[in-house]
């Protein structure tokens, strides 16, 4: 049972529901909006939805079904185990691997960190140009001008539409910021670890640019930091011996899992993992990308403590 999974999803239906995210459970609230929806009362014990909020049991396969039937698939899309759909239910299936392990041996989980890794190198591509594609979902918000004549606060009329990238799958879009000459050379086509020397890179110069490019970003490199560590861990490989991009991967695992301040020392480490790879590093950039991270992993209610646990038991305490 994927815990994160588990407690992701009861967020994100108590938003459908509710139309906004609530730190407590609510059962009350989301009771009296199931039922306003046609699901009996009797389907949703308050006991099970606690539960569910916790991450402690998954809902049954006929409430799955109701769910479904009233939410547009909301159950089956994030308590199925899925890379093609949805960036951050493909980084859910991360946290499966010692599970996967355990039960079906470990080629099966080798194989299934493997399916990560291509999953993200696939969903980027880079032309020689440094034009970078993504397969993502697009949205489009509405942009108004909020003065007229000197008066301010006033709307006047629709103007444009604002592109927001958001993490769902189902359309290839150019981004606008064009990757450098240096961040190009990173990406190997028929090389899936080469997206974390790319991501990182483009990541310190295209961050911001675009609104949702940063979630993106955050939630694909981590994906693949996570799977790379695993096979690395899996082959029993080191950081003195897993080369340039598997001792990056070990040194942003690090980083990413620590919630100290950074010191010289870390810095000093970063430099020594990474500079081949970024040149001189850019920390605020880097720092800000971790923290783009944890803010969206917010909403399995986890601190980062407790998900930095959950990460290490997955990725290096499956023997």
């Amino acid at each position: 049972m994927n815990t994160l999974r588990i407690r992701i999803f009861t967020r994100l239906l108590q938003r459908s529901l509710l139309g906004e995210a609530k730190e407590n459970p609510c059962y009350r609230e989301v009771i009296g909006a199931l039922t306003d929806k046609g699901l009996p009362t009797s389907k949703l014990a308050a006991s099970s939805w606690n539960d569910w909020w916790h991450g402690k049991r998954s809902p049954n396969i006929s409430t799955r079904a109701e769910l479904n039937s009233i939410t547009n698939n909301l159950a089956t899309k994030w308590l199925e185990p899925c890379l093609v759909n949805n960036r951050l239910a493909c980084h859910l299936s991360c946290f499966d691997l010692a599970n996967i392990w355990q039960k079906h041996g470990q080629e099966k989980a080798i194989s299934r960190a493997w399916e990560i890794l291509q999953t993200v190198h696939q969903d980027w591509q880079v032309n020689i140009r440094g034009e970078v594609t993504i397969f993502n979902g697009m949205e489009r918000s509405p942009r108004e001008v909020m003065a007229i004549k000197g008066i301010p606060g006033k709307p006047l009329k629709l103007v444009s539409k604002k592109t927001i990238i958001n993490l769902d799958k189902n359309k290839h879009f150019r981004l606008l910021k064009n990757a450098n000459p240096l961040t190009v050379n990173h990406y190997e086509p028929l090389n899936p670890s080469s997206i974390i020397p790319f991501l990182l890179c483009y990541a310190l110069e295209a961050m911001h640019s675009e609104t949702g490019l940063d979630e993106t970003i955050s939630i694909d490199l981590t994906s693949a930091i996570y799977a790379c560590v695993f096979l690395l861990n899996a082959r029993q490989y080191t950081y003195s011996n897993s080369g340039a991009v598997g001792k990056a991967a070990f040194a942003l695992l690090d980083f990413w899992l620590n919630n100290n301040e950074v010191s010289e020392s870390d810095l000093w480490t970063l430099n020594h993992a990474l500079g081949d790879i970024t040149g001189e590093l850019e920390l605020d950039n880097l720092i800000a990308l971790r923290d783009t991270y944890r803010e969206v992993m917010k909403l399995s209610g986890l601190s980062v403590t407790e998900l930095g646990n959950l990460a290490t038991k997955n990725l290096t305490s499956f023997n």
